[in-house]
């Protein structure tokens, strides 16, 4: 053998050895490898991108770096040394100087896959929604067999209000690339926020005809049969998930979407069975702590929070147990601690929702941190709230407008307490309030909470509602009660917890007219659910000539977001409006008259 191409060789060898160790995840041999092939040559350029490659793997971001500044230094129109210098960066939480690195990259290698995937990810860390989707639009023109490009330009349209377009660029990707997880997922969020779910459910089901044990696709799945109102399909669907994924994320998931169906039963079974097992993490017993509370196994639920929080357990315990026992005091504010602790057990989601009830220091340090404009939804019970909120967002871009809503709990209270707030800023504030013929919202909110706390349990409320609920089955039962004097009716028409008691919260609830008289009129629209359209369009133009920054806006179509929960039961199980009589009715509206004085306050506005 000749003696000058023994170190070639040598090299060729450690290159060789260096990458198949690398792809077969055996990072000790590869570092070995490359080490030995370094020594040969310093600057190799594909020793280096592996070295980088393989640091990177095992989050050695420093390291990474580090080896891809020196393929950069003596390789410069290499462009792996610029892509991985950037992932390191971005795995570093450094999306601006990421983004400086693939965009120099691409100055050396304008249609490089790597880095226009890489240019377009970091601008979207940035929120730099419209810059991020003209470079996965590169992407698609120069490799349109990749499946990156469609996915990162739907991500970003769907970022920027565009749910339409981006239905369309992700079924474009899949002719492309047929049948690849992330498209179909990606479709089917598009497709949800065009409240399309039949043709989301579509890709859930390719989801996992491609992935039979795909979580994704179960999840999917099971969410928008749900929309549908097609409860028991659904059931089948995550019994089907648990059958064929036996992974512990499989079952958490599950036993989530059991919760969200109504079968709070069976996903205490699988909670329990995760938060006893020998891998079980704090995130099993805190999930296994709120189904025990969804279920009313109170006493169960403040032993365990005794025996994993022994410091201020007595503290925690003692809160806890006063705030759910007894009725809400609709006059005092939650404390923080209380707040604190609803969150951390997940007893109630809401509260963790960035935007839901914010004090009256949440809403100082927005105005403060921000220039948008704020619009305060009054999101009274059953009157098309959710709906009202979606519209809103889906009129207008989050750059420009934040969406705050005041829902149940104790947003009385904070309403009341921002008042001041209102009338200092109202050149930064819209108001927007949802109400109803109080009548038919009554009833509304009668079958909305006998199906959430009583029939399916997805929430926590004291016995003494379930003990009444079992006496007055639906609202005309109720109904006739509150006629004949009973105080049973009367407790349960007026029973006030924290998310539990629509009936009691009318718009008189959120709004006294004392609140009324004192709002800055100039700042408030009033939509009715009978006139929902028409009133949102309405709103939509004052906003707009209110706020001139914001530019004309075409309204979107209000949505239905609601699940047709009705659908779950048999015929008959909830009152309509319909089957009241005039006496029934009259009644109603009497005992109603504060809802109906400010319903018609409001509308005079």
């Amino acid at each position: 053998m000749n003696s000058t191409n023994q170190p070639l060789q040598a090299l060729e060898a450690s290159i060789q050895l260096a990458r198949q160790n690398f792809e077969e995840a055996k990072t000790d041999l590869a570092l070995k490898h490359i080490k030995e092939g370094l020594q040969i040559d310093e600057y190799n350029a594909q020793l280096l991108e592996i070295a980088a490659s393989t640091h990177l793997r095992s989050n050695n971001n420093i390291e990474a770096i580090t080896y891809a500044q020196k393929l950069i230094t003596h390789h410069p129109r290499n462009p792996h040394g610029y892509s991985r210098h950037a992932q390191a960066l971005l795995q570093q939480k450094q999306p601006f100087d990421a983004n400086q690195m693939a965009l120099s990259g691409l100055q050396e290698a304008p249609h490089n896959q790597q880095l226009l995937a890489l240019a377009s990810e970091s601008y979207q860390a940035l929120e730099r929604w419209d810059q991020s989707l003209e470079l996965a639009n590169q992407l698609i023109e120069f490799h349109p067999s990749l499946h990156m490009g469609y996915l990162k330009a739907a991500q970003n349209l769907l970022k920027l209000n565009k749910p339409n377009e981006a239905s369309s660029i992700a079924e474009r990707g899949l002719k492309a690339k047929p049948n690849h997880p992330h498209l179909h997922s990606i479709a089917s969020e598009a497709y949800r926020a065009r409240h399309l779910h039949n043709r989301s459910l579509n890709h859930a089901k390719a989801l996992i005809e491609t992935q039979p044990d795909s979580i994704e696709g179960h999840k999917r799945a099971a969410q928008d049969l749900l929309k549908l109102g097609l409860r028991n399909e659904a059931i089948l669907i995550i019994e089907q998930l648990i059958q064929q994924n036996k992974s512990k994320k499989a079952a958490a998931m599950a036993g989530k979407l059991f919760k969200v169906a109504g079968q709070t039963s069976r996903s205490l079974v699988l909670s329990t069975q995760l938060a006893k097992a020998n891998d079980a993490t704090d995130d099993d017993q805190l999930q296994w702590i709120s189904n025990l509370f969804s279920c009313r196994q109170i006493d169960l639920a403040l032993s365990k929070i005794e025996r994993n929080n022994p410091t201020d357990a007595e503290i925690q315990s003692n809160t806890l147990r006063a705030l759910l026992s007894q009725p809400l005091n609709t006059f005092k504010k939650l404390s923080k601690h209380e707040r604190n602790l609803i969150r951390e057990y997940d007893i109630y989601y809401h509260l963790s929702l960035p935007n839901f009830n914010p004090t009256l220091e949440d809403l100082e340090q927005r105005l403060r941190s921000t220039n948008k404009i704020i619009l305060l939804v009054v999101h009274v019970g059953k009157c098309a709230g959710e709906s009202i909120i979606t519209a809103l967002e889906e009129t207008f871009t989050s750059n420009e407008v934040e969406v705050i809503e005041y829902h149940t709990f104790d947003s009385n209270m904070l309403i009341r307490e921002s008042l001041p707030l209102l009338h200092k800023h109202s050149d930064r504030i819209h108001i927007v309030t949802c109400t109803r013929n109080p009548v038919d919202r009554w009833i509304s909110a009668f079958n909305w909470d006998y199906h959430t706390f009583f029939l399916s349990s997805q929430f926590y409320c004291p016995d003494r509602i379930i003990q009444l609920h079992r006496q007055y089955c639906s609202a005309l039962e109720l109904t006739n009660g509150l006629m004949r004097k009973e105080i049973e009716a009367h407790e349960l028409a007026t029973f006030k917890h924290l998310a539990y008691g629509h009936m009691a919260k009318g718009i008189s609830w959120y709004l006294p007219e004392e609140i009324i008289d004192n709002l800055p009129k100039q700042a408030i629209s009033t939509i009715n659910v009978e006139t929902i359209q028409n009133d949102f369009n309405q709103c939509i133009h004052t906003i707009t000539t209110t706020f001139n920054q914001i530019g004309q806006r075409e309204p979107t179509p209000i949505p239905k977001t609601k699940q047709n929960y009705q659908q779950w039961y048999k015929s008959g199980a909830f009152s309509a409006a319909r089957q009241f009589s005039d006496a029934q009715r009259q009644f109603l509206e009497q005992f109603l008259n504060e809802d109906y004085k400010v319903n018609n306050k409001l509308n005079r506005i």
